[in-house]
């Protein structure tokens, strides 16, 4: 179980940190960045007219776990 991806109800959302280690740094940014291209080719595939709600808004809130 890496720690950097478990979701927790901790203050923040923050990680328990004392069970993060070094090697679980990689995986984790390797597993969120995959989740936030996912997010980007959801929003690029939309059908319709891009507006700035369902664009730029949706871009911005893209990558939040990351």
């Amino acid at each position: 179980m890496n720690p950097l991806l478990v979701k927790t109800n901790r203050p923040f959302d923050t990680p328990p940190f004392s069970q993060i280690k070094n090697e679980h740094f990689l995986p984790a940014i390797q597993a969120l960045t995959e989740q936030t291209r996912l997010e980007i080719d959801e929003i690029t595939r939309r059908d319709g007219i891009a507006t700035f709600a369902n664009t730029i808004e949706a871009l911005e809130k893209s990558g939040k776990a990351l």
